[in-house]
Order: C-alpha cells, then structure tokens, then sequence
C-alpha cells in the first residue's frame, strides 16, 4: 500500500497572526482569505488547472488546533486509503489519535510523530490522489501547489480539526 501521496497543507502558529498574513500577503503575494490562509490549487505542466489543492495557513499562538502537540506547526499529508493506513499505522505501535473527521472536502486523521509534532493525514475526494502522483511524476512534488486566485470558495477548516 501507498502511504503519503504528497502534501496536503501546511499550518503554523503566531503571535500576531494577523499581521504575519498580512506580511505574506503584501510581501510574498499570497492571497490570504477571511480564513487565515491560502487555498494553492493545482496547474498541470502547461498551467492548467487539475483536481487538487495544497493550504497554506495561519493560526494563532494561543489555539489548540494542533493539540496535544505543543509544536508552532503541523504538516497536513495526502493518503489515498485514510483507514487503512491509519490502522497499518496503529499495528506498528505509532501514537494514531482516535480523533478522526470526514466533510464533503476530505477525511482526516492526526498521528503524533516521534518528537511530538502532530501529523495529519488527509484523503481528499476521490480521484484527487490519483493526479497529484500524475503530477508529481512529471513536474516533482515541489511544484504541485500553484496558488490559484479564483480559489476563494475553498475553506480549509473543513480540513484542519
């Protein structure tokens, strides 16, 4: 079985979350929603848009989204066959929580790495593994998330419990 099909998202902590979104947004161009984060949607080689998404988000210090991790972030993955890898996960002895969610967006599942830092695995809604691998395959993960700006009707927080 495949494990990690690429990057769902990547979520971290700040003081001032509002003043860090607004840096990114004036400084690196990123289009911060209401949210608090960026929605990248993915372009094939040629710039076309295709099935997928990466977030990219912001959340405040003094939350406890990533709990019981204590960590300023949370790497979001991208499985295809969430149950299946989570039980895998459990028979191995890794520290899976039972917390597990489902939305229209996606199902997801936290797994606490080694040194503490929460790990989410997330399945997207079918077919979307399969094109990211597509993707990957010819361009590399690195560039599977191209922001898009027409992306504002995509709330993350479906995706981040």
């Amino acid at each position: 079985m495949r494990r990690v099909t690429g990057f769902g998202g990547i979520f971290f902590k700040a003081r001032d979350p509002v003043a860090l979104r607004t840096w990114y947004g004036e400084q690196l161009g990123i289009d911060v929603q209401e949210w608090g984060g960026a929605a990248f949607r993915w372009a094939d080689p040629e710039g076309n848009p295709t099935t997928g998404t990466t977030i990219w988000s912001v959340a405040d210090a003094g939350g406890d989204g990533f709990a019981p991790s204590a960590s300023s972030f949370m790497v979001n993955y991208r499985v295809s066959d969430l149950h299946a890898l989570l039980h895998e996960l459990r028979k191995e002895g890794c520290n899976v929580l039972d917390r597990t969610g489902e939305s229209d967006y996606v199902r997801f599942g936290p797994v606490i790495a080694p040194e503490g830092n929460k790990v989410e695995l997330r399945e997207p809604p079918a077919g979307q593994c399969a094109v990211a691998a597509r993707i990957s395959a010819r361009r590399g993960p690195s560039q599977l998330g191209r922001q898009d700006r027409a992306t504002r009707d995509i709330d993350p927080r479906e995706t981040t419990r």
